[in-house]
């Protein structure tokens, strides 16, 4: 018992001190966004996490995007077996789900493989792309965060909600470096917190109140990238035509890459296929 007032204590610190009264407080440590962080201050630049060679003077329009690559993730073999989560610990989340969770590691349906993160990877040389406008949401309910993959753009805004009525923490590391990007509690229902990402990278996101809380944030310094459905399917719509080395990577599973080259308003099919 003292153990937990203990933490909530600390997490109730954090949110007060770590987040001010701006919704863009950043760490200290400067990996998450407001004091940005470059491959040399130890945040990282992952070598599967963003075109590193989009510094050109093309200012991309809707326009110059007519090309579509398109495809399906499959599995090969057996599949893993999902385990199942244990929510003790806290009342709310105990009680929260009427059916059994699983674990989001392994989502394998008809031999499809879901949560692979699929990204124009290189091929955007002479590009340069605006901040996008539009908001990304990471939610937590049902002490589960949502999505388990979430892919978004340097300078993008993330909005991260607490959506269950129980404190939850927000504690995103880098993937490489294994340096905090950021940390804080969010302890009200509805509570909302934005963040950005002013370089490309993977952060690995946990709860530190709820173990079993995980999930994953995957930097891009382009829009062209999207996450395999449940029926392994994705989409990198409106790309400038060319030559482009696409990459899929899976938490569990690796990465694995390939070289498509699309023409003015034609569409490639392609196809990723992991196995253990």
């Amino acid at each position: 018992m003292f153990r937990l007032l203990t933490l909530f204590l600390c997490l109730s610190a954090a949110a007060l001190v770590g987040c001010g009264g701006s919704d863009n407080a950043s760490d200290s440590d400067g990996c998450g966004c407001e004091a940005g962080c470059g491959c040399d201050d130890g945040c990282g630049c992952d070598d599967g996490c963003g075109d590193d060679d989009d510094d050109g003077k093309r200012a991309y329009t809707a326009a110059a995007g007519t090309a579509t690559i398109k495809g399906v993730v499959n599995w090969s073999g057996k599949a893993p077996r999902r385990v199942a989560i244990k929510m003790g610990g806290d009342k709310f989340c105990s009680t929260a789900h009427d059916d059994t969770i699983l674990s989001e590691s392994w989502s394998i349906t008809d031999n499809k493989l879901q949560n692979v993160f699929v990204q124009v990877k290189s091929g955007l040389k002479g590009w340069t792309f605006e901040k996008p406008k539009d908001k990304k949401v990471l939610d937590q309910t049902g002490c589960m965060y949502d999505p388990h993959v979430l892919g978004i753009q340097t300078g993008q805004d993330l909005t991260i909600r607490n959506s269950d009525p129980t404190m939850h923490n927000i504690h995103a590391i880098v993937f490489d470096t294994k340096k905090n990007a950021f940390n804080f509690a969010q302890t009200k229902q509805g509570q909302e917190n934005t963040r950005s990402f002013r370089r490309p990278g993977r952060y690995y996101v946990k709860c530190d109140v709820h173990g079993w809380m995980s999930c994953h944030i995957i930097v891009t310094r382009n829009p062209f990238h999207d996450v395999s459905a449940a029926d392994g399917s994705f989409t990198l719509a409106k790309l400038p035509p060319g030559e482009y080395e696409i990459s899929a990577w899976h938490e569990k599973a690796g990465t694995k890459t390939q070289t498509v080259k699309v023409g003015a308003g034609e569409t490639k099919e392609i196809v990723f296929t992991f196995s253990r």
